[in-house]
């Protein structure tokens, strides 16, 4: 138990420091800084602070004893890169605010232990490089922000369970390598927005459950390698627009 008025927990505070017990955190608490809980054995369900305006690089990190859901806090901003990375243990529901602006690279990579839905309120604008990397738990919808501009690298790779159409929201210019890669689970029609420029190389790589017509949209330039490599069950009509200049090996 920390002090109520507690308002930072500085870099490495308790890096790989060896509680077995339930982490109580004071809800005055604002900035939980790098590597902070870093490999710490904490049981049961992590419950942060009502007024937790930021989660830095690994604070959470390898804490793969944490279980239950997560609930990012309604004041917190940025989740920075690797803050939960390999949290396996997280076993139930992943909720976000609509406060959130910013997800980090391998935020949540490997969090294989996450079910339901990924919903993403829409005023995040940053999804970083794999940031839910095999986070294979996910088994309904996932709903993109609206304001997301680029996917990035391996973002959603291996996520498989995840159901439903797949929506990539209008404003989003490029889907960047292996965005998608193995999300096999998804069983409706992939929709592409007008602003899409660019798909980078497998970034639906095996997302065999895509099915129906695809259209290609009049401003997108270029197909990189592999982008639908055993797309087999698209199997209505391939519109194309006419700008697309490059298609590569598929």
């Amino acid at each position: 138990v920390l002090p109520k008025n507690l308002q930072i927990i500085g870099e490495e505070a308790f890096y790989k420091t060896k509680f077995h017990c339930k982490l109580v955190l004071p809800d005055s608490l604002q900035i939980i800084e790098s590597s902070a809980f870093y490999k710490v054995p904490f049981r049961e369900q992590l419950k942060l602070p009502l007024n937790l305006q930021r989660i830095r690089e690994k604070a959470f990190s390898y804490c793969s004893r944490l279980t239950g859901s997560l609930e990012i806090p309604s004041e917190c901003k940025i989740i920075d890169d690797s803050a939960f990375e390999f949290c396996f243990g997280l076993n139930g529901i992943l909720k976000f605010p609509e406060s959130l602006t910013s997800i980090g690279k391998k935020a949540f990579s490997n969090c294989w232990g996450f079910t339901g839905s990924l919903v993403f309120p829409n005023n995040i604008q940053k999804i970083g490089e794999g940031a839910f990397y095999n986070c294979n738990g996910f088994n309904e919808r996932i709903i993109l922000p609206h304001k997301l501009k680029i996917i990035e690298k391996e973002t959603f790779y291996n996520c498989f369970n995840l159901k439903g159409q797949l929506i990539i929201p209008s404003g989003v210019v490029k889907i960047c390598n292996g965005s998608f890669q193995y999300c096999n689970g998804f069983s409706g029609q992939l929709i592409l927005p007008e602003t899409l420029i660019e798909i980078g190389a497998c970034a639906f790589y095996k997302c065999y459950g895509l099915s129906g017509d695809l259209e290609i949209p009049s401003k997108l330039e270029t197909i990189e390698d592999k982008a639908f490599y055993s797309c087999h069950n698209l199997n209505g009509q391939l519109t194309i627009g006419e700008k697309v200049i490059t298609i590569k090996d598929n």
